[in-house]
This record gives structure tokens, sequence and C-alpha cells, in this order.
């Protein structure tokens, strides 16, 4: 009788040790999760807000899963179990153990996923399939990392695998070509979205989206041209708004021989000033320059030289400087010659044959 009461004595002391360290392992370890998302979120990386925000959100749910596992697998090495009961129960929480493991490492993905899609606009119409790809890697490798640890060979299933992605990749080429060819836009970043962009195919106009398949572009005649990315990645793309999206315009003129090169430039300059901090599209600031370049068949040449905010203003800012420079020739008497040829004979001029009237 003693024996019996002092076995259920020991019986109780060891369920009342194992709930008592649980109980602690719990409460210590959720006061310190507490303490560490509160720094995180509001004290740390303070020069970027988003990243504290981000994991404090994604990481609460998984790091306490993995909190209450392990305090269980802790605690029941104390508890009085049969050993076979011992034994199966260990097995489920590392079962559990890893499955949490995964879901931590998959949330911690897709919070950097969030973090660079706020700091990279262009992800934000690409996020949903990257999420995806994510999402099907991680629970892939997991499944496949847990059913190694039950005893399960994977050989059939890898090999099963492989085949199916041959099939696959070669069923899908043009897509994942669009789709490499998207994460490459994506990266090395040759054109951006909302920059102007001019393609070796005669395209051009604004990037409107970056996604995964395809590239879109609007046109200044307000058309939407569609590529796709594989398409786009083997172009020359002529980006205007990189490095720098002001772009500098050069306007041929002509003025007469007889006219006052010095004056000509005074006054040309003055009306590129004026232009340049008045007119729609143009680069407030910038210093206008004229240069000589060429004495033409009847004129004497030279350029002006003016700037865009960007590319597409070009045309605008051209066309205000030609009208206020024509208007402002004609007031001073400066002259523009029309394209003129002059043919000089040297000797005596022909005389005309006899019975006929030169």
């Amino acid at each position: 009788m003693d024996k019996l009461f002092h076995h259920d004595a020991v019986a109780v002391g060891d369920w009342t040790l194992s709930i008592v360290l649980l109980a602690a392992w719990l409460a210590v370890g959720f006061a310190a999760a507490r303490w560490f998302f509160f720094f995180l979120k509001n004290r740390s990386l303070k020069a970027d807000p988003s990243s504290g925000n981000i994991l404090a959100k994604v990481l609460p749910i998984p790091f306490y899963a993995l909190l209450v596992i392990t305090g269980f697998m802790v605690s029941s090495r104390y508890a009085p179990f049969l050993e076979s009961d011992e034994t199966q129960i260990l097995k489920v929480l590392k079962v559990l153990l890893l499955l949490a493991l995964v879901y931590l490492v998959d949330s911690l993905l897709q919070g950097f996923l969030r973090q660079m899609e706020n700091r990279h606009e262009d992800l934000e119409n690409s996020r949903t399939f990257f999420s995806a790809i994510l999402h099907i890697a991680v629970w892939t490798l997991g499944v496949m990392l847990l059913l190694d640890h039950l005893g399960i060979s994977i050989t059939p299933l890898l090999a099963s695998l492989g085949v199916g992605s041959l099939a696959v990749a070669l069923g899908f080429q043009s897509t994942f070509a669009n789709l490499f060819s998207g994460v490459y836009l994506l990266i090395d970043k040759p054109a951006r979205v909302g920059d102007f962009v001019r393609l070796s195919t005669g395209e051009e106009g604004f990037v409107k989206v970056i996604g995964w398949r395809s590239t879109q572009i609007n046109t200044l005649s307000n058309h939407l041209v569609i590529l796709p990315n594989s398409k786009l990645a083997e172009n020359l793309i002529h980006n205007y708004s990189l490095p720098d999206p002001r772009c500098s315009l050069s306007v041929e003129v002509g003025v007469d021989y007889d006219s006052d090169l010095r004056r000509v430039e005074a006054v040309t300059l003055e009306v590129a000033r004026q232009v340049q901090e008045k007119a729609t599209g143009a680069s407030r600031g910038y210093q206008p320059s004229i240069s000589f370049h060429d004495f033409g068949s009847s004129a004497v040449q030279f350029s002006v030289n003016l700037e865009a905010d960007q590319y597409p203003g070009i045309s605008g800012v051209k066309h205000e400087f030609i009208k206020a420079l024509h208007e402002r020739y004609r007031k001073e008497g400066i002259v523009m010659p029309f394209p003129i040829q002059s043919v000089e004979f040297r000797g005596p001029l022909p005389t005309a044959e006899k019975g006929k009237t030169p």
C-alpha cells in the first residue's frame, strides 16, 4: 500500500513538475517575445520603419507556435508517460516543430518580399506571382524534409518531380522565357515604370507596367503597346529618362552673309533665354548656348542649344523657340535667306547664231 501511494505521489509530483515547467517556459517565452516585437516595431530600424512593422506582423504567429511546441517537448520529458507513449508524443511534437519552422521561414520570406515591394514599386505588379513561387518552393522542401524524417523514401518522388519538371519546362518554354526576362528587367532595370523609352523596333512611350509576362508601354498618342518580356529584353532600348530625364535639343538656324554675327548671337541668346524660362516643358535655369559651325550655300549656319524637362517636351520647346525667334528677327531686320544657288559665268557670254533670236 505504501509503495502504491509512493508511486502515485511520484507520478503526481512528475505531472506537477511538468505542468509548472511548461507554464514557466510559456510565461517567460511570451514575455520575452512581446518585448522583442515591441522593440522591433518601435525602436529598431528607425531608418526604415517599414522593416520593423513587416517583421512584427509576420513573425508572431510562427514564433508563438514554435514556443508552445518546444515547451511541450521540454515538459513532456518529466511527465510520467509510458515509454511507447512518450516516443509517439515526441514524434508528433517533432513533426509539428518541423511544420512550424517551415511556416516561420515562409513567413520571413513573404515579409522580406513585402519589404522589397515597399522599396521598389516595380515589384508591385509581380508580387503575387513571386509570393506564390516562394510558397510552393518552401512548402515543397518542407514536405520532403518531413517525409524523410518519417522514414519515407523521397527518391521516387524526386525522380517523378524531375521528369515532371522537364515536361512542364518544355511545354511552357515561352512562358518561362518571359518570366526570366521579367526578372531580368526588374533586377537590372534598363527601364523603370514611368521612364520614356524608344525601342529599336520603333515603339516609344512611357513604361506603364512591368509584369512577370509582359511590359506595357503607353505611347504619346495614348495607345497601349504590350510587349512580351522576352522581346523587350532582346531589343535595343533607348531610355530617355536615365541617367537624367532632362534632354538637350538643338535648333539649326541660318542668317544672311551680310548680317552682323555678334548682334545675331546676342539677339538669338536673348530669345532662347526667354523661351527657356517661360515655355512649357523647358528646364528652368538652363543657360542656352549658340555655336556657328558652317558657311552654307546661302547662309551662315549655327546651332542653338536648349533643354527640355523630358524627351516628349522637346517638340513643344522647339515650337515656341522657332515662333519667338522668327518674330524677333523680323523686328530686328535680321534676314534668314531662302536656300538659293548662284551660277557665275567666267569669260565672254555666248553669242547667238545667225538667223536665230538669242
